[in-house]
C-alpha cells in the first residue's frame, strides 16, 4: 500500500505516519520499497507474526473491556452499529 493511502485510510498526518512506519521499519515489521519514485510498504515475515501473537490478546480485551460490559440484549444492536461504522 502507498504511504499516502494508508495515511488517508487511517486518518493520520503523512509525517506522524512516517515516523510511526520508520520505527516498524527498525523492528523488522515492515519494510520500505521504491516503486518507480512511489513509497510503498508490505509487512515481512516478523510483522506477520507480530500481528498473530497479538490478535488474540486484543479479541480478549475487546471483549472483556467492550462486549461484557454492554447487556446480552443488547449486542446485536452493537453488531449493526460496528458493521454501519465499517462502510
Amino acid at each position: 500500500m502507498r504511504q499516502n493511502e494508508l495515511a488517508a485510510s487511517m486518518g493520520w498526518h503523512r509525517s506522524r505516519l512516517s515516523h510511526q512506519l520508520t520505527r516498524m521499519v527498525d523492528r523488522d515489521l515492515v519494510r520500505r520499497l521504491d516503486a518507480g519514485g512511489k513509497v510503498m510498504f508490505e509487512i515481512t515475515d516478523t510483522g506477520r507474526a507480530a500481528a498473530a501473537r497479538a490478535r488474540p490478546v486484543h479479541a480478549a480485551a475487546v471483549r472483556e473491556k467492550l462486549i461484557a460490559l454492554i447487556p446480552p440484549d443488547q449486542r446485536d444492536r452493537l453488531a449493526e452499529i460496528l458493521r454501519a461504522l465499517a462502510v
